[in-house]
């Protein structure tokens, strides 16, 4: 079965935005969303750059934005740079609502500035995956011979009858 929304939140000390560096604080709210691959903080920082200037990016001028923010930072260029990898990510980036796609360009959700695209776009499905995580823990209470919305701790003396199986 496959996942309407698939993104795995992390949650860090707020210390973690302490740093000033635009790449660092992209790839801290990268990892807020659980994603780690140096590819996919080049792929945003591209279009957190062309948002700048009001850009829509074809796959071609992503791949070449990538190149040239890498060939800035002294950065291996090839790697991870490949056609398929960028699609990739493009395609999560989409899926989970942070870009959208108009025929073969692409950009934020409905041109907004990248904080306004998560807070109107990702947020609220991230919002609805968590409210299908709570339906999904109320059910299994249930199936497991809890009341529904209770939250009582086993007792001791019950706690001893318990079998596993």
């Amino acid at each position: 079965m496959k996942p309407l929304f698939d993104v795995s939140l992390r949650w860090f000390d707020d210390g973690t935005l302490l740093v000033e560096e635009p790449r660092q604080i992209l790839e801290q709210f990268l990892l807020s969303l659980g994603v780690s691959a140096p590819v996919a903080a080049d792929v945003l920082e591209v279009f957190v750059l062309a948002r700048k200037a009001d850009r829509a990016l074809s796959l071609r001028a992503v791949m070449e934005g990538v190149a040239e923010i890498r060939r800035r930072r002294g950065a291996v260029e090839g790697k991870g740079l490949g056609e398929r990898n960028i699609q990739v990510w493009l395609k999560w980036y989409v899926e989970i609502g942070l870009l959208e796609k108009s025929g073969r360009l692409y950009r934020f959700y409905a041109n907004k500035l990248p904080a306004d695209a998560f807070r109107e776009s990702v947020k609220p499905n991230a919002e609805r995956a968590l409210a299908y995580v709570e339906r999904a823990a109320d059910k299994m209470q249930v199936a497991y011979g809890f009341e529904a919305g209770k939250s009582e701790p086993i007792s001791s003396s019950d706690a001893a009858d318990v079998k596993f199986s």
